[in-house]
């Protein structure tokens, strides 16, 4: 079923509603030399009826824009980004209709409610598309060698064992790696859920878990010549490593697993050590919700006409603590991970770390009081009490404030990310703290 409201040939192309709650559009990009318009149809269907390529791209500086496709034989409201338009015009076949998924065309941008609705079901998306397509970017840097070179894989294994690359080659092969493709937020999901992996770079294109892990893999080698520090572009690992790993990762559904890996402050943590980038700074938590299990769509919904930032972060403190293993859920635990999280809100979220904030962050730390054993938590120094006689429950939380309060005494002057937000955790939780030890500890915070 068509998508436009509009005669062929007249006015601009207009999105109609999407009928059911699985219902997706799909492009159909029509044949075309490399260099013709760009014409497709936008057409209904349910996501399980569908069969499709989906396509990882990086959407580009707003300004950056290219032409104004035809969409159903008119015109579509606006230029699309150029990044967009590079790839577009590098997949189209010659003879032969190609079926798309492409976030920027296939979900109405206008409309915040179905774009809500869309990213919450990107993960089924991503992972029924027949092919996801990473989409590098256009040719530059000597790439299409680089992609030549990539395609023959015992030919770039044998030349990098024996240091047989020549300069020209290391400076093609290099800087893929480094592509500011790997440093999207979203491509960490696209990446994962891909059942299949095509790695295109202007006009080449290799398949992932053959070819393209292979130069990889061969990045790393003791012997590599990528490891001379005149071809690392920093200290770390290429930011395609940090891809390559969460493919390689066992994956378990035992919610209480420690090898459980696909949880959102897992995923929160490989975004922040990828440095990811995102210029809307709620995408830094919605664009991670698709791979992380313990994630309830009922309770984490992607609200772009609502939510502000913040609000995307305190949707997200529940589930991160609750999803803690059963041998890490002590309240010094709790306040750790709620550390973490204040630092990845200031840091990547751009978010002010106010007082209100600050207060509702310390409720959020007691959600789930049942699972603090308070007689594990005092330590040692109130054990020799329990010998003599059953301390009771209220006597065990005095312990157990005394001893945060004292530990905070101790670290004064070796805050920690989220300082602020644990000190106020315990004004908020512990509220009949002795004056001696509130002057201490405010002196401390």
């Amino acid at each position: 079923m068509g998508d436009n409201l509009s005669s062929p040939g007249r006015g601009h192309y207009t999105y109609k509603p999407l009928e059911t709650p699985n219902s997706i559009r799909l492009l159909t990009l029509h044949p075309g030399a490399r260099d013709d318009p760009i014409q497709c149809d936008l057409l209904h269907t349910k996501i399980q009826d569908g069969k499709y390529r989906a396509l990882s791209y990086e959407w580009g500086n707003e300004g950056d824009l290219g032409s104004i496709i035809s969409v159903n034989n008119v015109s579509f409201p606006r230029p699309i980004q150029k990044n967009l338009e590079f790839s577009l015009r590098e997949i189209r076949d010659e003879s032969e209709n190609v079926t798309l998924w492409i976030d920027a065309l296939c979900i109405n941008q206008d409309d915040t409610t179905e774009k809500g609705h869309q990213v919450a079901m990107m993960r089924n998306i991503f992972r029924e598309a027949d092919t996801v397509i990473a989409w590098l970017g256009p040719a530059a840097d000597n790439s299409e060698l680089a992609m030549d070179l990539i395609a023959d894989k015992m030919k770039l294994r044998e030349k990098t064992e024996n240091q047989q690359l020549s300069d020209t080659e290391l400076a093609a092969l290099a800087p893929i790696a480094y592509r500011s493709y790997w440093s999207r937020v979203w491509i960490i999901q696209e990446f994962f859920l891909a059942k299949k992996l095509e790695i295109r770079c202007g006009s080449k294109a290799v398949p992932y878990e053959d070819q393209f892990r292979n130069y990889l893999d061969v990045m790393c080698l003791p012997t590599s010549q990528f490891l001379a520090p005149r071809w690392k572009r920093g200290p770390n690992s290429p930011p395609t490593h940090t891809h390559m790993f969460a493919r390689m990762m066992p994956q378990t559904t035992d919610p209480d697993s420690i090898l459980h890996n696909a949880h959102l402050f897992s995923w929160l943590r490989r975004s922040y050590n990828l440095d990811a980038q995102a210029s809307d700074p709620r995408d830094y938590i919605y664009a991670l919700l698709g791979v992380s299990d313990d994630c309830n769509p009922a309770e984490v919904i992607p609200e772009y006409n609502n939510d502000t930032a913040r609000d995307a972060l305190l949707k997200i403190i529940p589930t991160c603590l609750k999803s803690m293993h059963p041998k890490h859920r002590k309240y010094s635990d709790r306040l750790s991970r709620a550390g973490f999280l204040v630092k990845y809100a200031a840091d990547k979220m751009r978010i002010a770390i106010d007082a209100e904030l600050q207060r509702d962050i310390a409720r959020l730390l007691y959600i789930y009081p049942e699972d603090i054993d308070l007689e594990e938590e005092i330590g040692s120094e109130y054990q020799h009490k329990m010998y003599t006689r059953k301390l009771s429950r209220e006597e065990l939380t005095e312990a157990l404030r005394m001893r945060y309060l004292s530990q905070l005494a101790a670290a004064r002057g070796h805050p920690l990310p989220g300082w602020v937000v644990i000190n106020q955790a315990y004004r908020d939780l512990f509220p009949g703290i002795p004056d001696a030890w509130r002057r201490d500890w405010a002196d401390g915070g």
